[in-house]
């Protein structure tokens, strides 16, 4: 199952492996449009484009993995994909 992104801010808490949020389409989000999704569990959490939509580097229309307890921040960079980075959560 996964849920739609409709805040700039996505806290996750239920990542298995199973579960996914799906990005707003780049068409909706516009040139300069940027999202944080924070994984905040020990599982890892797919994250899907829009549809007809990409996130560098993976193709059109897939998903990417992010890892167990991450943050990704994804830029819509001109409108045709999304780009980001990828890094740990702050821990205690």
């Amino acid at each position: 199952a996964a849920i739609s992104a409709v805040a700039p801010l996505v806290l996750v808490t239920g990542a298995d492996g199973t579960k996914g949020v799906i990005l707003p389409t780049l068409a909706t989000a516009g040139v300069g449009a940027m999202l944080v999704i924070a994984n905040l569990t020990a599982g890892v959490l797919k994250v899907y484009p829009g549809s007809g939509d990409q996130v560098l580097p993976v193709a059109d229309n897939t998903a990417y993995t992010m890892a167990a307890s991450t943050t990704s921040i994804l830029f819509s960079a001109d409108g045709i994909k999304w780009v980001g980075l990828e890094g740990a959560v702050i821990a205690a």
